[in-house]
């Protein structure tokens, strides 16, 4: 069964509602997402000592979703001793909600 546009739509929607922000390293977004819509991931077969294993299409529609003004990207950025090690970029895309769409529902 293919995922319809407004079910991933609500689904990310309803989890910012509650978690605020997703990103790549969001694990609990990226297993959500997985269990309900399915899709390749990242890495799936490799063990990550931090993050997630990230969806391809959650990914995707993250990007959609802030092209078209849904959400709000900001840069993150991951320090800390043996994070550089461990293969994580400096920084990340961090998604929120969009007050101008918020206001809106």
């Amino acid at each position: 069964m293919k995922a319809k546009r407004q079910d991933i739509l609500n689904f990310i929607v309803g989890y910012l509602r509650e978690h605020t922000s997703a990103d790549v390293c969001n694990q609990s977004f990226h297993d959500e997402f997985y269990k309900k819509f399915g899709g390749k991931r990242f890495g799936e077969n490799e063990f990550y000592a931090y993050g997630a294993h990230p969806v391809y299409k959650a990914q995707s529609w993250l990007r959609k979703l802030y092209k078209d003004g849904t959400l709000d990207r900001h840069t993150v950025g991951i320090v800390g001793a043996g994070y550089r090690s461990s293969g994580l970029p400096k920084w990340v895309y961090s998604y929120t909600l969009s007050s101008a769409y918020a206001t809106h529902l």
